[in-house]
């Protein structure tokens, strides 16, 4: 017999997933190729589960309209937030946000739709997408840095995620840079914003950064190296103990930011190592800004669809 050219319908399915973090929310949809059909970013401080549930539900409605995915073929929504999303102390909280430690996600979400919810830390989810489309198809393991509001990880161990004994590996946030200061409170979105609000620049967007004139740019570069200095000690640790095959960063930063970070990282990590522990790649993370929602949309894929990288 002939061969027969046999190949995925991207259309055979879709997938859903929504990054919920203190300082915006994303939604995007996915279909069976990975392919992102669409995006939608809301920049807002501190939204309360009313206001994540009214934004999905108004995007989720334009993309039924639009016929940007078939309804009959959604298989899942996936949700992606930072572990202790309303008691983690970053600045500006409300005190009504600790409500988010409380909410039941399957009911807040449960209407959109009749598909199943799934749940994951966002950094865990931007290392699974990572795994899956970006970094993983050339690192099998690696550990995954993601700046956001706060800092996040997670470690991919032979292309799966690593979720540890509790769920909770790759906390590097909650490490300490020596003197007491978490690692988030320097490495993170959150202290990039504190450092430009006291120059009197506020509400700029991370995607703006680039673009909002030299001042800014410095002002961001400095913060670059500060994070970098808090970073290099803790990555050369994780080399050690861990011996990944990359350190990949991402986050909602311009890729040239990430890369400006991950080169300053690597410097670091290259002068604190020996020949005995060879540096690690510290690399820029291939997935867009919008990682922890598309690991999350990828959440229903894995669990109905793929199979895992051991079977």
């Amino acid at each position: 017999m002939p061969a027969i050219r046999l190949a995925v319908d991207p259309d055979g399915c879709f997938s859903l997933g929504v990054n919920i973090d203190r300082d915006h929310v994303s939604v995007v949809a996915l279909d069976l190729t990975g392919a992102v059909r669409a995006g939608y970013t809301q920049e807002i401080h501190y939204a309360s589960p009313q206001e994540v549930l009214a934004f999905l539900r108004d995007r989720v409605d334009e993309l039924l309209a639009q016929k940007l995915v078939l309804p009959d073929r959604i298989i899942g929504l996936g949700v992606a937030l930072p572990g202790g999303l309303g008691r983690v102390d970053l600045p500006g909280r409300p005190a009504e946000y600790a409500q988010w430690d409380t909410v039941d996600l399957t009911a807040l979400f449960g209407g959109l739709g009749p598909w199943p919810i799934l749940i994951e830390n966002d950094a865990a989810a931007a290392a699974i997408g990572e795994a899956r489309f970006g970094s993983g198809l050339i690192h099998r393991s690696f550990f995954y840095i993601l700046l956001s509001a706060g800092l996040g990880g997670g470690m991919v161990v032979d292309g799966s995620y690593y979720q540890g004994a509790t769920g909770r590996a790759g906390r590097i946030g909650f490490l300490n840079d020596g003197v007491g200061n978490s690692l988030q409170s320097i490495a993170s979105l959150s202290a990039l914003r504190a450092d430009l609000v006291t120059q009197d620049f506020t509400n700029i967007a991370p995607t703006d950064l680039m673009t909002s004139g030299p001042v800014v740019l410095e002002l961001v570069r400095a913060w670059i190296e500060r994070a970098a200095d808090a970073l290099a000690q803790p990555i050369g640790t994780i080399n050690c103990l861990i011996d990944p095959g990359a350190i990949v960063i991402g986050g909602r930063l311009p890729r040239p930011l990430i890369d400006e970070l991950a080169e300053a990282v690597a410097l670091r990590v290259s002068s604190i190592d020996d020949q005995i522990v060879p540096s690690v790649p510290v690399l820029t993370a291939q997935l867009a800004a919008d990682a922890p929602a598309i690991g999350a949309s990828i959440l229903p894929f894995n669990d109905l669809v793929f199979q895992s990288p051991a079977e």
